[in-house]
Formats: C-alpha cells, sequence, structure tokens
C-alpha cells in the first residue's frame, strides 16, 4: 500500500532554486502533513512499501515527500500550475494500484474521508 502526500516541486531544478520561497513552501508542507496525519495508514509505518524499497517508505517521513526528492517530472501539473496560475496542488498516492479493483473503493474511502474532509476545511 503506497500512501503519500506530495509536495512542490516536481522538477529538481525547480526544487533547488525555488525552495528559497519558504512561506509558500511551508504552507504546501503544512498542507501534505496535515492530509498524512488524518489518514488512516499514510504517515503511519503500518504497511509495507509498494516496491519493497526505501524510497517507497513516506511513512517513515510522516508520509509526505517532496516531489523532485521521490522522482522528478519534468512539465508536471504541480509545477505547471503554479508557476503559470500561481495555483497550487498536492498529489495523493493513496495505494499501489494505479487502477484499484472496484471491491477495494469502499476502504479506500474510510481511509481517506477524515484526512479529506479536514484538508477541504483547510483550503476553504
Amino acid at each position: 500500500m503506497l500512501c503519500s502526500s506530495v509536495y512542490l516541486w516536481d522538477v529538481k531544478g525547480q526544487r533547488e532554486r525555488k525552495e528559497k520561497r519558504l512561506s509558500m513552501l511551508k504552507d504546501r508542507r503544512y498542507l501534505a502533513e496535515s492530509y498524512a496525519k488524518k489518514h488512516a495508514h499514510m504517515a503511519k509505518n503500518d504497511h509495507p512499501p509498494c516496491d519493497g524499497t526505501v524510497n517507497d517508505a513516506f511513512a517513515q517521513h510522516g508520509g509526505i515527500t517532496n516531489g523532485a526528492k521521490w522522482y522528478s517530472v519534468s512539465g508536471g501539473m504541480q509545477d505547471f500550475n503554479y508557476l503559470a496560475t500561481n495555483a497550487f496542488e498536492i498529489t495523493l498516492e493513496l495505494s499501489c494500484d494505479k487502477f484499484p479493483d472496484a471491491s477495494m473503493l469502499p476502504k479506500l474511502w474510510l481511509d481517506n474521508k477524515e484526512a479529506l474532509t479536514d484538508f477541504i476545511r483547510k483550503v476553504i
């Protein structure tokens, strides 16, 4: 079960240059941490990493990661939306399966319900 909340930046060069904008980064990190802490498993070390490596062991880091530290993506929506429109987003990795079986949806909903409703309250 992969559970992670991923915040800006997705491209390594962006992160190194832009992490100096500390207040912006703090806001994004705060939202990512808040989601991970309210999630049923994201910040808890109670599930194995998807690929069995330390690179996927996000629970050891509070259930969050910086996108560029995990893997660099050029042209990703997180970076584009922020740079082009000043809008921001976080990516939520909720499962090892990109397309989980429909039978898993009730469990995924229960795992995320509290985190999602808390997230919405924070951003409104």
